[in-house]
């Protein structure tokens, strides 16, 4: 489910709720130790989990944890405001010393879920602290999809979209509290600037808190109407487009004919089986019997009727091998 507002808002653009991932369990995680279907490069460190990534919260949501949200996650608010580290007027996000360790450690692969150099401050006992209030990208992150790559597609534009919306009511925000969009986004680049600060804050420095909780208290209530009228023709157009979206995805139907997907890596499995694993999904795997991936390997265009006849593929597998897109539709 979508934070906040949002699952409230995506559900009244698509006409349904957010997809659930019935694979990807945050209460019991999939990727620790011992779990079923990890992928070769094992799992996540237990303590860390999937959350060594840092999030940019939106003003109403920093203003929804300040408001309502766990003590734990207000602290770590609370404490970035007194500090005045990562915190303007546009939200809350890392800091120039956080966000320099993630540049120097994920340029090494694998750190993904292993380092606790880049663990998020709002992780506490290996649980979000801030989960009614965590952002899209946290949101739409799932280790394992029930559609494979074709799954994660989806939640790529699902975040593509609300980063849309935050943006558009970041600027109504700030013109409704008097604030200036330059000095603001001038001060996302220089952090550390007390002069700037100050001027981005303007009458709201020394205030922020307050700041915070009135952007919860005005746009938290928005029925999807009233963020539209905010937002004007860039996010009426980006409602029929997510729903046109949610529609073909829910009604994907199998092409006449296929290739083979370019990004799906092969490797050595189970006896007798293939792991398949696709760039978009990386933490997730498909085993498909030995035969069936070196055919697929050496696959050209053709009707998918004769691939399946040929290889004896059940419907559930087709459906899988399009879904993970190691079968493409094909001209």
């Amino acid at each position: 489910m979508l934070p906040g507002p949002y699952e409230r808002w995506y559900t009244e653009m698509a006409g349904r709720p957010s997809p659930v991932e019935a694979r990807s369990t945050c209460d019991s995680c999939v990727m620790e130790p011992g779990s079923p279907g990890l992928p070769p490069e094992g799992a996540f460190d237990p303590a860390l989990r999937c959350c060594t990534y840092h999030p940019h919260l939106a003003p109403h949501l920093v203003g929804g944890i300040l408001a309502g949200g766990s003590a734990a996650g207000q602290a770590v608010v609370r404490a970035r405001i007194a500090a005045r580290e990562g915190v303007t007027p546009l939200g809350l996000g890392p800091t120039p010393a956080w966000e320099a360790t993630y540049q120097r450690v994920t340029a090494v692969p694998g750190t993904f879920g292993h380092s606790h150099e880049i663990l998020c401050p709002f992780l506490a006992a290996s649980r979000c602290t801030i989960w009614e209030h965590r952002g899209a990208p946290c949101a739409a992150f799932h280790c394992k999809f029930d559609r494979g790559a074709y799954g994660s597609g989806l939640w790529q534009l699902i975040v593509i979209a609300f980063n849309a919306i935050e943006r558009a009511l970041a600027r109504w925000l700030l013109g409704r509290q008097g604030l200036e969009v330059k000095l603001c986004d001038d001060l996302l680049h220089a952090q550390g600037d007390r002069a700037l600060e100050q001027r981005a804050w303007g009458s709201w420095y020394g205030r922020e808190e307050a700041y915070f909780v009135a952007a919860a208290e005005l746009i938290t209530p928005m029925a999807w109407a009233d963020v539209v009228a905010i937002g004007g023709r860039e996010l009426s157009e980006l409602g029929p487009a997510l729903r046109g979206a949610v529609t073909r995805f829910a009604a994907m139907t199998a092409p006449a004919r296929v290739q083979r997907g370019g990004e799906v890596l092969y490797r050595i499995g189970r006896a007798g089986h293939t792991v398949l694993q696709h760039s978009a999904v990386p933490f997730d795997v498909l085993e498909v019997p030995t035969p069936v991936a070196e055919r697929l390997q050496k696959l050209q265009p053709g009707p998918l009727a004769d691939l399946v006849s040929e290889l004896g593929l059940d419907d559930d597998l087709v459906r899988r091998l399009l879904d993970w897109q190691v079968l493409m539709p094909a001209p």
